[in-house]
C-alpha cells in the first residue's frame, strides 16, 4: 500500500563513506535541494518517502512486523510470543508525566 501523506526529498549528491562506499546524500528541506541541484532538476530528483504515520504507513508497518514474527518462529521447534503491558498506576515516570515512549 502506498502512503497516503508522503514526505518529498531530493537527492543533492554522493560521496564515500570510511569504508570507501557511495552514499547518496539526501534532504528533505526543498530550499537547500533548491540551492544544491537547481530549480529545472528539483522535479525529475524529488523522490517521495513514506511519512510512517498514516493509516497506510501503519499498515505497512504492521505487515513488517508480523513478517518477522514468523520468520523468527520459523527458525525455532519451541516458541511462543507474549504481549507486556503495564496498567496506569506502573508506567514509567519522567517529569512527574507517564512517559511511555521510553517502554
Amino acid at each position: 500500500m502506498k502512503c497516503i501523506s508522503p514526505n518529498l526529498a531530493w537527492k543533492i549528491g554522493t560521496h564515500l563513506n570510511d569504508k570507501g562506499e557511495r552514499k547518496d546524500t539526501i534532504t528533505f528541506s526543498a530550499n537547500e535541494a533548491m540551492k544544491a541541484i537547481g530549480p529545472e532538476m528539483m522535479d525529475q530528483m524529488a523522490m517521495p518517502m513514506p511519512c510512517g504515520k498514516c493509516v497506510e504507513c501503519m499498515r505497512n508497518k504492521r505487515m513488517e512486523q508480523a513478517t518477522r514474527i514468523t520468520h523468527e518462529i520459523e527458525g525455532y521447534e519451541d516458541n511462543c510470543f507474549i504481549t507486556l503491558t503495564y496498567n496506569n498506576d506502573n508506567i514509567p515516570m519522567t517529569d512527574g508525566q507517564n512517559d511511555a515512549r521510553g517502554i
